[in-house]
């Protein structure tokens, strides 16, 4: 069985899956042991990572972006379409790398509501990656 090396698409979706699945898991336990900036900063992960798939996807350099407001200016940029209520991602931009590091935490951001916003990106990504990939294997 020969090895199927990923696309980079392929890998920003995995690890954004990750992300996402930490968060839930984690988010479930309700530990108050457990820092919300921590599953604040996997939130925006997720979110940007599972953004970057779907630009990966159609070939628009990102570099290096952690600021999900730029990452959406690409999509208009580029004329893709941008996925519903991605604007709300814009509010995890602080919890990215500077939020790894410092004391940022807003108690009043809605853990809950983002997990369900994640869940329907990860479905619109993957409708648009995953069926036009099985188009492309099934026409070869």
């Amino acid at each position: 069985m020969p090895n199927k090396f990923l696309h980079q698409y392929e890998i920003y979706h995995k690890k954004a899956t990750a992300d996402l699945v930490l968060v839930q898991q984690v988010f479930a336990l309700n530990n108050s042991l457990i820092d919300k900036s921590i599953i604040l900063f996997h939130l925006q992960q997720a979110a940007e990572k599972y953004l970057k798939s779907l630009l990966s996807f159609n070939k628009i350099h990102f570099g290096k972006l952690h600021d999900i407001k730029k990452i959406l200016d690409l999509y208009m940029e580029s004329g893709l379409e941008t996925p519903p209520n991605a604007e709300a991602f814009i509010e995890l931009t602080p919890y990215a790398v500077e939020g790894r590091y410092d004391f940022i935490v807003n108690d009043d951001v809605d853990i809950h509501r983002f997990l369900t916003l994640l869940e329907q990106l990860k479905i619109f990504i993957e409708s648009l990656i995953f069926s036009t990939d099985t188009a492309d294997t099934d026409s070869n």
